[in-house]
């Protein structure tokens, strides 16, 4: 299965929850000092759960899964 992470950093306010609910590390925070938002750090350990999807109340993320 390929996954691939969708982020939409216009609408991420930096809450940190997706980052919280990953079991595999994935996500990190990106703070610059002026703005939060969210980047994939290691998108090879995805594992396609959606746990930070379906927290995200911005719809920030979107994880799409797709069959090889």
């Amino acid at each position: 299965m390929k996954t691939t992470i969708d982020l939409f950093t216009y609408s991420c306010v930096g809450c940190g929850k997706c980052i919280r609910v990953c079991p595999k590390d994935v996500l990190k925070l990106i703070d610059n000092g002026k703005i939060r938002f969210i980047n994939v750090a290691h998108a090879e350990a995805c594992n396609g759960c959606k746990n930070c999807e379906e927290v995200c109340r911005r719809h920030a993320i979107r994880i799409i899964n797709e069959c090889a």
